[in-house]
């Protein structure tokens, strides 16, 4: 009976072991990172604000040679909450930004009027 005990108790461990595994432990702070073109980032800074100030996390932008990146930082459900927020921030283009987006009307070939000949 012990040694069936025993042995209950070892897959026991075992179990919690691998379940342990299964589940990524986080300690401390997380940081998610978003790529934001540098025009969309310089239209919605406000808005990031706000979600800094409501959400708790912590939003800093770096530089790339490309664009820029926000860093996210905080605790797992807070940064959870708060990257949905930024990538609706983001995705929502601002309508100066949509302004310079939107493809320009062909120009109109007009015919090329040329003075007279002189006389």
């Amino acid at each position: 009976a012990e040694e069936a005990a025993a042995s209950i108790a070892a897959r026991d461990r075992q179990a919690q072991k691998e379940a342990t595994k299964a589940r990524p432990k986080v300690i401390g702070p997380i940081t998610e990172c978003v790529p934001v073109d540098a025009e969309v980032l310089q239209a919605k800074r406000g808005e990031l604000r706000q979600i800094e100030q409501i959400t708790g996390v912590q939003i800093r932008e770096k530089a790339g040679l490309r664009n820029f990146t926000i860093m996210i930082t905080g605790t797992t459900s807070i940064v959870e909450t708060a990257l949905i927020m930024v990538e609706n921030a983001i995705a929502e283009k601002s309508p100066d930004v949509q302004q310079r987006e939107r493809p320009r009307p062909p120009a109109v070939m007009e015919p090329s009027v040329e003075p007279p000949p002189p006389r």
